[in-house]
């Protein structure tokens, strides 16, 4: 042990083994506007890479509009972006799981809107209609959570 006291050395060993575990996988509180950048980015790397015309129909709409849905949407589109292997994909997918972490108390009321397998065209047109109704799920999330603080 030489000339280092006790006290010190025990310190500094439990410091070293007792560190706190990294946070992967717990709940992750998105603000409003954390969640516009988020939606921003993915909006800039969908523009990025081209997608061909084409429009939703009505139904499909309603399901990636109903923010009843936004999770099992949500799961639709991380379970649909891993066939694809284009530039920025996985940014796209880093932000889509952010999300996920975040915790919700909303029972879905239909199913998860259907994205063609391995067609990016779909997935991207359909991601970006689904972007419009995030952000306002989160603000009104924050407002609901300050208004609940004592």
């Amino acid at each position: 042990m030489g000339t280092l006291p006790a006290l010190p050395l025990l310190l500094l060993l439990l410091g070293l083994g007792l560190r706190a575990p990294q946070a992967q996988g717990l709940p992750v509180n998105i603000t409003f506007k954390k969640c516009q950048i988020m939606v921003k980015e993915i909006q800039q790397l969908l523009n990025m890479i081209t997608l061909r015309p084409g429009e939703l129909d009505p139904e499909e709409v309603g399901i990636l509009t109903d923010e009843s849905n936004w999770r099992a949407n949500l799961d639709a589109f991380l379970n649909a972006i891993i066939h694809f292997q284009k530039e920025d994909v996985s940014k796209i997918e880093r932000n889509l799981r952010a999300f996920k972490l975040t915790p919700t108390s909303a029972e879905p009321t239909a199913p998860p809107i259907s994205i063609e397998e391995k067609d990016w065209d779909d997935f991207g047109r359909k991601l970006d209609k689904y972007l419009d109704v995030l952000c306002p799920i989160f603000a009104r999330s924050e407002m609901t959570t300050v208004s609940n603080k004592p």
